[in-house]
């Protein structure tokens, strides 16, 4: 069903180098000297993904000993430096992270080593590291880490950070080149919360569900939460805004003919919403959603 191998290498590889609040609340611009992880994704990425790392601590831990081979001891060393992570693809080749937490340069004797399959590079004013899977790693400063396929983009919007305009919508401060939306969303969850949005539903489908549907949708916000009883098991909810509210019953009848067979609910909300409920993936199927 799933393409495992790869994905699970690259989120394992990412976590090892480096170590998803209410919607009342808001986030105020960045102070001088401080980096919006966030805003060093694309502004046009296909799907992102907020993680919460310290309230999923063991299943970070668990994914960086089971596929990197790393100690217990040294996954929980890990994870405890990382505070969120961002993700966002647009296809299997265009992966983005940016972790925010504690990045001192004792990380690099540790985690990137030729032995562990490192190279340095330059680039700029920075150094950054290239693994044998291609995936490339840079900590531009103590409290940010990037990774991706191609890092200097990243590295190239961490420079351009310090002169960042942020413009208040909402509520919230929002970069000037990203969807509020997605960057409200993403930043006003529960702190148990993994948050995810997209505003390209068609690639969306493709991403989560492995399916070609094409709807009249404007946006998609979900939520996963762990599962009380369930180890390595996340509940999901997703959010369909529609672009028209006429549209929203025969929407919920195709989209429960295309996904036949998905173990979930899917039912109209409100006057212009779908919700999808009833539905849970592993662990396992979460990495691989990024390497669809």
């Amino acid at each position: 069903m799933l393409k495992l191998r790869t994905l699970k290498r690259l989120a394992a590889v990412a976590l090892a180098a480096v170590g998803l609040l209410s919607f009342e609340s808001c986030k105020t611009p960045p102070q001088e000297n401080e980096i919006d992880p966030l805003s060093l994704l694309s502004p046009d990425g296909a799907i992102y993904l907020y993680v919460p790392v310290q309230s999923h601590s063991e299943f970070c831990k668990k994914t960086v000993s089971a596929l990197t081979g790393a100690s217990d001891s040294d996954s929980a060393s890990i994870v405890k430096r990382i505070d969120d992570l961002y993700i966002t693809t647009k296809n299997q080749n265009s992966l983005e992270i940016a972790a925010s937490g504690a990045f001192p340069s004792t990380l690099v004797k540790f985690a990137l080593t030729e032995k562990k399959g490192w190279k340095q590079n330059a680039y700029s004013t920075f150094n950054y590291f290239e693994h044998l899977s291609k995936i490339q790693l840079a900590l531009p400063s103590s409290s940010v880490a990037c990774i991706s396929y191609d890092v200097k983009t990243q590295l190239d919007r961490f420079e351009k950070s310090a002169n960042a305009v942020y413009v208040q919508t909402d509520g919230a401060f929002v970069p000037d080149e990203f969807n509020p939306e997605c960057y409200k969303y993403l930043t006003t969850g529960g702190s148990d919360e993994i948050r995810f949005f997209s505003a390209s539903p068609q690639s969306f489908f493709k991403i989560f569900f492995n399916a070609n549907i094409k709807l009249g949708v404007r946006s998609i916000y979900g939520v996963m939460t762990s599962i009380a009883g369930k180890t390595g098991e996340f509940g999901v909810k997703i959010i369909l805004d529609m672009e028209d509210p006429k549209t929203v019953k025969a929407a919920s009848r195709i989209l429960q003919l295309a996904l036949f067979g998905t173990p979930a609910k899917i039912v109209p909300t409100g006057v212009s919403q779908i919700t999808i409920t009833d539905y849970s993936l592993t662990w396992n199927e979460i990495l691989s959603l990024f390497n669809r």
